[in-house]
């Protein structure tokens, strides 16, 4: 069973994942009009890139 220090982090690294990943203009690998996409595409990488670091820093602590 998951902690909740550990849903805590997957929160924390989630947002700072969204935040840092906003600034790339994703809407310019897509066609115009298809703005929405582009947002679901940062949602996807920022999910996909906070489970790595979380991950990641899980498994050093427990080295």
């Amino acid at each position: 069973m998951r902690s909740i220090v550990e849903y805590g982090l997957y929160c924390i690294s989630f947002a700072l994942c969204f935040y840092c990943l906003s600034g790339v203009d994703f809407a310019r690998f897509f066609r115009k009009g298809h703005s929405h996409k582009a947002q679901g595409l940062l949602l996807l990488f920022a999910l996909a890139l906070a489970y790595l670091v979380v991950q990641f820093f899980l498994g050093i602590s427990n080295i």
